[in-house]
């Protein structure tokens, strides 16, 4: 177990995001993430029967409260970045972290 002790936690952000800041990380997303993965925890008026919508219709689906809750996978800055998104009464939490990618063969580290 010495090896995960030698090895500390990446950095992890919290905050709640008002509309406007909603709106403009699901920017981000489209403009600067790569390789998106979603993970959707349903909601009111919202049934997960396949894959997961499009960006635009989750963001929707998170600002009408249809979902309770989401995960977004993505590389970004060659780092694999888990976001979290949470709907509260006043907002939506976002949990943000970190991990560095693992050089592939090959590539230059």
């Amino acid at each position: 177990m010495q090896d995960t002790e030698d090895q500390p936690l990446p950095p992890m952000s919290d905050a709640v995001l008002d509309d406007e800041q909603l709106a403009a990380l699901f920017r981000d997303y489209r403009q600067c993430a790569q390789s998106i993965e979603t993970l959707l925890k349903p909601g009111p008026g919202f049934v997960s029967t396949g894959p997961s919508p499009p960006l635009d219709e989750i963001e929707t689906l998170i600002r009408e409260r249809r979902i309770r809750g989401l995960q977004v996978r993505y590389v970004y800055q060659n780092s694999l970045w888990f976001d979290t998104l949470m709907v509260l009464p006043n907002g939506v939490r976002l949990i943000r972290i970190s991990h560095p990618l693992a050089p592939t063969p090959g590539q230059a580290g």
